[in-house]
């Protein structure tokens, strides 16, 4: 990304609270978050989901990675 947009736009030491980060489109949208720099919250219904998708998203990112069990 062209230097100006990455200062202008960045995410780096940001958290960005995920809906649905669990799985699917929002696991696919906490990772490139991820990528980008951003520390995550994830929030989705079901804790054993969210347990292996923080843990997947610590492994590949090694960024912080917190949950919330939320309906």
């Amino acid at each position: 990304m062209d230097n100006y947009l990455e200062k202008t736009f960045s995410i780096a030491g940001k958290v960005a609270l995920v809906t649905g980060g669990a799985r699917g489109i929002g696991y696919g949208i906490a990772s490139a978050l991820a990528g980008a720099g951003a520390d995550l919250m994830l929030a989705a219904r079901t804790e054993s989901q969210l347990v292996t998708a923080q843990q997947q998203l610590v492994a590949d990112s090694r960024r912080r990675v917190e949950t919330m069990v939320a309906d």
